[in-house]
């Protein structure tokens, strides 16, 4: 404003059906030079993301994503057995939750069917949890959002296992659950042996008699303790009952 102020000059204003003039000059060849400079911009941003740039014909102008990701999922559904004895029961219209399409995929509920690959399904879960465009969403959100397009069996679980183990998350985001209320103090015994504590040593060297561990009781007032040699003849039971 203080700029125009020096200036004696009155502002007008024309329709856009009167406003020819404009009109052309925001149509010259500079106006092309910069959406070319624009697309560039946008495709480094895109290469710094993952994403791979592929000019089509002779036009700068057009830009075509060709995610790599669908690919892999069609050549390891071939590699599945579990996902072949489900095309298997679509062949022979047993099933009717699955589908293939005409890419020769085979979906659930119009969904993407992922083999059971590790290496696969983290690369699903990290592309939608931990790149720029993500911005590392809560467990329900990238449930959610992973089951517009994809499905597995299980899928709910690995979802919220993945996000429980991401370091980022752990370090900014907080929990929203109920206060769990002030800390109680323990009672002051009066007497001794009033109150002890159980404890057991395990995986100790066998003794003459055949003990390997120790039971050990603790006086919380003097902080004296026993120590009781045992065998681990609990363990043997455990075993025989699982």
């Amino acid at each position: 404003m203080e700029f125009v102020n020096d200036y004696d000059m009155v502002i007008l204003y024309h329709e856009s059906m009167v406003n020819i003039v404009a009109d052309v000059l925001s149509r010259k060849s500079l106006h092309s030079v910069s959406t070319i400079a624009l697309i560039m911009m946008l495709g480094s941003e895109l290469e710094a993301m993952g994403f791979h740039m592929i000019r089509k014909g002779d036009k700068v102008s057009d830009l075509t994503l060709e995610p790599e990701l669908y690919e892999q999922i069609r050549e390891k559904q071939l590699m599945d057995s579990r996902i072949v004895k489900w095309r298997e029961s679509v062949e022979k219209g047993e099933s009717i939750k699955f589908s293939i399409q005409e890419d020769r995929s085979l979906r659930f509920g119009g969904r993407w069917c992922i083999p059971d690959d590790e290496d696969l399904k983290r690369l699903i879960l990290t592309e939608a949890h931990c790149t720029p465009y993500s911005v590392h969403p809560g467990g329900d959100k990238l449930y959610m959002d992973l089951k517009k397009t994809f499905w597995w069996p299980g899928m709910k679980i690995e979802v919220a296992t993945f996000v429980s183990r991401c370091l980022t998350c752990q370090k900014v985001k907080i929990e929203h659950g109920r206060p769990q209320g002030k800390i109680q103090s323990l009672d002051v015994t009066e007497w001794k042996w009033e109150s002890t504590s159980l404890d057991f040593i395990v995986g100790l060297p066998k003794s003459k008699k055949g003990n390997n561990m120790l039971w050990v009781i603790v006086d919380r007032l003097r902080k004296s303790a026993h120590f009781i040699p045992m065998k681990d003849t609990w363990r043997k039971v455990e075993q025989h009952l699982l």
